[in-house]
């Protein structure tokens, strides 16, 4: 069965959205308003915290939250320590991604409480 245009869309948006969430951590980064023009986003909002970045945007009728992966040599050694899964809200996740996802959850519960948009979330290596 081939994909539809709508699942097409959609897979290309996780695509754009978890390669463009490590841009803002390089040092050629050109800011927030071009990330969201680049993004085609109606509003944007980067959120970083130790080693953990996170772009927020939001489209239409989406709220896209995506997770920048692994990028440098601590990212890699939590890596090694999401081999080891731990219970989160009934839920199993990799330590690592843990570690720093809490550094950002404050934020991200407040932004995700406050709209009624459908939320998607996407992330790839840490940020997965």
């Amino acid at each position: 069965m081939r994909p539809s245009l709508k699942q097409f869309s959609d897979i290309w948006d996780a695509w754009q959205f978890t390669r463009d969430a490590y841009l803002p951590d390089r040092c050629d980064y050109s800011g927030d308003e071009w990330l969201k023009a680049r993004l085609k986003a109606d509003a944007l909002t980067v959120i970083r915290n130790g080693n953990m970045t996170v772009i927020v945007a939001e489209r239409k009728n989406k709220l896209i939250i995506s997770f920048a992966g692994s990028n440098d040599m601590k990212d890699w050694l939590k890596n090694v320590r999401s081999i080891r899964t731990t219970e989160y809200h009934k839920s199993y996740v990799g330590q690592g991604f843990l570690e720093n996802y809490k550094l950002v959850r404050e934020q991200l519960v407040e932004i995700c409480e406050t709209t009624d948009k459908r939320i998607c979330i996407y992330g790839h290596s840490a940020g997965g």
